[in-house]
């Protein structure tokens, strides 16, 4: 028999073995969907420990050991413009998750009353399902 031949055989032997309409393949979440993962925006430090130091912060500190301060216009325009992020849910703390179906990412954003917004955590995991609670426990924020 030629490769092809073999080739058709096995599709027809595996779609009668596992069938899959088109139906169930659009409605069927992927089967490796990728977990979701934090990371503090500043090394060494918990993000609540971020959170604690960037309520402190002038704007536009630019230390390797501060998280990234600027005027909120300048942190979702960033968010927006560079990772597609849109803003997904907030907190009474101040605490703003914004994430990205396309890139899969989120980031985690203190919003300030003086109009200084500061990234404290960000991940990958991201998708329009995720359970904007379960990432606040992920980043140890709840």
């Amino acid at each position: 028999m030629c490769f092809a031949r073999q080739v058709a055989a096995f599709l027809t032997a595996t779609a009668v073995l596992f069938p899959v309409t088109a139906a169930q393949s659009a409605v069927e979440p992927p089967v490796n969907q990728p977990l979701v993962k934090a990371w503090s925006a500043v090394s060494g430090m918990s993000a609540q420990q971020v959170v604690d130091l960037a309520t402190t912060l002038p704007a536009g500190v630019d230390d390797a050991g501060t998280p990234w301060c600027d005027a909120t216009a300048e942190v979702t325009g960033t968010l927006q413009g560079e990772f597609g992020e849109t803003l997904v849910a907030h907190n009474n703390d101040g605490l703003h998750l914004w994430g990205s179906e396309q890139m899969g990412t989120w980031t985690m954003v203190l919003a300030r009353p003086d109009r200084t917004s500061c990234v404290v955590a960000s991940g990958i995991g991201y998708t329009g399902d995720a359970s904007p609670v379960a990432i606040f426990s992920t980043a140890g924020l709840i």
